[in-house]
């Protein structure tokens, strides 16, 4: 995430501009979309696993599928490397939980620690899932404010 007025090298900014395009503003429009039709959640994972850490990345897109299926081995579990057992129970009871939840009755809550409420585009409200899992309201609200307007698609 890059903060406004941070001078920020270019290849990280360059790297914030492409993850912002190519998957959280088109997340935030197709929730937007899909919200007018049906009830919608959406959620952040800001889940950092010490590998990644090692690596030099953070929470990224595709790093929670180990832990939203709930698989102990192979390739979704890779990131997870070197997380204490413990931290990745409650992670994957946390993430895995609320999508098991979702695919059963169509509301992810029972497994999280707080109230996950449906997205509205009016309030943005957002399961952020890390270790203590958190609703915000708006996030990155005005990072979005610099997509509106901007075609992402033809």
């Amino acid at each position: 995430q890059v903060e406004r007025g941070c001078e920020v090298p270019r290849a990280k900014a360059m790297q914030a501009l492409f993850r912002d395009r190519a998957f959280w503003a088109h997340g935030v429009m197709c929730a937007e979309a899909q919200s007018g039709h049906g009830t919608v959640y959406a959620y952040r994972n800001d889940i950092v696993f010490p590998l990644l850490k090692l690596a030099g990345l953070g929470a990224m897109h595709g790093s929670d599928l180990g832990t939203a299926l709930n698989t102990a081995t192979g390739a979704l579990n890779m990131a997870s490397i070197g997380t204490p057992k413990k931290r990745k129970a409650i992670l994957h009871g946390y993430v895995h939980g609320a999508w098991v939840n979702f695919a059963r009755t169509g509301n992810p809550n029972g497994t999280i620690p707080v109230k996950w409420e449906p997205y509205e585009p009016k309030t943005r409200k957002t399961m952020i899932f890390n270790d203590n899992c958190t609703v915000e309201m708006n996030p990155r609200a005005e990072a979005l404010e610099l997509w509106k307007g901007i075609e992402l698609y033809k």
